[in-house]
Formats: C-alpha cells, sequence, structure tokens
C-alpha cells in the first residue's frame, strides 16, 4: 500500500513538472504571436505597454507549489523576452507590467 501511495506522488509530481516545463522548452524556439498562440492558445491576460509592445501571461500548471506564471513580451508581433515567476494564484492577479 505504501509503495502505490509513494508512485501515485511519484507521477503526480512527474506529470506537474513536465506540465511546467513545457513552455520553458518551446519558447526557445517560438519566435512570432502565431506560433505562440498555435502552441499554447489564448493568453491568460493580454495587455499593451505605454511602448507598444504586448504582454502575455500564459500560467502552467495545476497546483502550487508546482505552478509558473509566464510572461512573454513582444515587440511586433515578435518574441523579445519571457521571463517566469511561481503563480501568484487565481483570479486576483495583477496585470502584468
Amino acid at each position: 500500500m505504501r509503495a502505490l501511495f509513494i508512485i501515485t506522488v511519484f507521477v503526480i509530481i512527474s506529470f506537474s513538472l513536465i506540465t511546467v516545463a513545457k513552455p520553458a522548452f518551446y519558447l526557445r524556439v517560438l519566435d512570432t504571436d502565431q506560433e505562440i498562440r498555435m502552441e499554447f492558445g489564448p493568453p491568460l491576460r493580454e495587455t499593451v505597454t505605454d511602448k507598444g509592445e504586448t504582454l502575455y501571461l500564459y500560467e502552467a500548471g495545476f497546483f502550487r507549489p508546482l505552478c509558473v506564471d509566464y510572461l512573454l513580451t513582444l515587440s511586433k508581433g515578435i518574441l523579445k523576452e519571457w521571463t517566469w515567476r511561481l503563480c501568484e494564484g487565481g483570479s486576483q492577479r495583477e496585470e502584468p507590467r
């Protein structure tokens, strides 16, 4: 019974880590707005900055602490940079800056 519990926990953690790591792997090869949307779907949030750059917020993972927000910055439809942070949780998120 204990072995089954350990295997179950291992499978859940492994699946969560793969889900969280997927965007980081693909962001190395994706360049355009279209490629990003085709791979990840619409962003959780989309904001336009004063500089005219577009910020996309994506969330990966299902529960804390294995949940990561990916913040992507696009300039003229091309991925300029991206970063990640631990999920801040639910609908009370701040708009990306």
